[in-house]
């Protein structure tokens, strides 16, 4: 009765035991099952100065997201690492994939994604690493298919569709209206500014360094002659033609999608730039009285109905944007000039 009663005791134990074994079991399954986990990480598209990093990343709902995000860096990025949230991981729960922008050319960085708990602690994904590829030696996306237009003084440019429209994705450099009449290379300021002469000049007068491929700076008074400067089928851009211009870009980031990469054409950070759009702007300058200023920091185009349209190496961050100005007061600089087909 007594060993009968040991065993009855002693199988209850085995199954307490089992219980306690399998409890322990489900809890520690159930706690692994509620720690977020990355995966199918990946490094794409990389520039001289950009790269995207995705995944996916499975957080079950009783994990209490604290922030999440990505950081990249120049050194290796350890668990204990600290960092301020430099790029959301976007559509959270299932996808996410990030910009990374303003890298420095040939360069290599490292990349984790991460998110943090309420009480502040980092989990980490699996750091990565990429090197950006050299600068640029060209201004045009080569993932496009350009077309071309020659004018009178026989250069011819790339154009690039964007929306229903077709764009030079090149400065004008020509010398003539396109009737034949010429357009005077005026270097002195007071004939280019003051006297309603048409007029171009060159960057610092230089036209080795500075005519292909910034191409000419020209004077108000090309813009608003009854004279075409463009090549025949072609045209300076009106207020109107800017604004259906501007609709058919990105909300966010609309100069970026515009801008050459790298820092060639541009100075740093040439902000956001991806010339997703194959536009290839570059960084011109302008002439400004007397003065030549913001080579490969600025691009100003003329624009009819006396406005001009502006993109800048910096650009406003986090991300690049077009902007357009009245140039009443501007009467007296040159800019570059794109043309738009009719």
């Amino acid at each position: 009765m007594k060993t009968k009663h040991l065993s009855c005791i002693n199988i209850l134990g085995i199954k307490l035991l089992f219980l306690s074994l399998l409890t322990l079991s489900y809890s520690c399954t159930k706690k692994k099952n509620t720690i977020p986990s990355f995966q199918k990480e990946k490094i794409s598209e990389i520039t001289s100065q950009t790269a995207i990093f995705e995944g996916v990343i499975n957080n079950p709902d009783e994990f209490q997201i604290g922030t999440y995000g990505v950081i990249w860096s120049l050194y290796h990025i350890s668990d204990s690492a600290g960092g301020a949230q430099l790029d959301n991981l976007y559509n959270f729960e299932k996808t996410y994939k990030c910009v990374i922008k303003d890298l420095v050319p040939n360069t290599k960085y490292y990349v984790r994604a991460y998110v943090t708990e309420s009480n502040g602690k980092y989990l980490w994904g699996e750091e990565l690493s990429f090197t950006t590829n050299p600068s640029e030696t060209t201004p045009f996306n080569l993932n496009k298919t350009y077309g071309s237009v020659q004018d009178i003084d026989g250069n011819i440019y790339k154009t690039i569709p964007i929306g229903e429209q077709v764009w030079m994705a090149e400065n004008l450099r020509v010398t003539r209206f396109n009737n034949g009449t010429p357009i005077e290379q005026l270097i002195v300021d007071s004939l280019f500014n003051n006297y309603g002469n048409p007029a171009w000049c060159y960057y610092n007068d230089d036209s080795v360094q500075f005519n292909n491929p910034y191409g000419k700076l020209y004077n108000i008074y090309v813009v608003n002659n009854n004279k075409n400067i463009c090549p025949t089928g072609w045209h300076i851009p009106t207020y109107n033609d800017y604004t259906i211009f501007k609709s058919n870009l990105p909300l966010e980031n609309n100069g970026g999608v515009l801008k050459s990469t790298g820092f060639n054409f541009w100075n740093s950070p040439n902000t956001s730039a991806t010339n997703e759009t194959g536009f290839s702007a570059i960084g011109g300058g302008i002439r400004e009285n007397s003065t030549y200023k913001d080579n490969k920091e600025l691009s100003q185009y003329w624009v009819k109905d006396n406005f001009y349209m502006i993109l800048s190496s910096l650009g406003t961050p986090p991300s690049s944007e077009i902007g357009i100005s009245n140039s009443i007061f501007n009467m007296s600089n040159g800019f570059s000039i794109r043309c738009l087909k009719d």
